[in-house]
């Protein structure tokens, strides 16, 4: 019975050694949990935080696109008047071009006839 009691004793012992140790082990393990469990709310954090910028630079560059392509079409509207300006001006200049000449040529005409009637 000595020997069962100094093995029992010997196994209670290590047994507390190990709950000892098990113990400690736990205690390191429950603060990387907290550890850890405060670094995923940092990360949280700063994903929401990215999140939201991105969200925020993303309208700023949908508004840009929107505002560049309606300056893009008042551009494109501009152009094309004036084109249709342009067209107007020669055809004008054309018209203007061909009275000249015609005056021109009467006018020929009429200092031949004086010419002539001097004879």
């Amino acid at each position: 019975m000595e020997i069962d009691l100094k093995t029992m004793t010997s196994e209670k012992d290590a047994l507390n050694v190990e709950l000892s140790s098990l113990r400690r082990e736990l205690g390191g393990s429950a603060g990387d949990l907290s550890d850890q469990q405060n670094r995923l709310r940092v990360l949280e954090d700063e994903l929401q935080q990215t999140r939201t910028r991105s969200f925020k630079e993303s309208t700023k560059h949908k508004h840009q696109a929107a505002s560049l392509a309606e300056t893009m079409r008042k551009l494109q509207n501009q152009l094309e008047q004036t084109r249709a300006l342009l067209e107007t001006v020669q055809q004008q200049r054309e018209g203007l071009k061909d009275s000249n000449q015609e005056l021109r040529n009467e006018l020929d005409m009429l200092y031949k006839q004086k010419a002539n009637g001097r004879l």
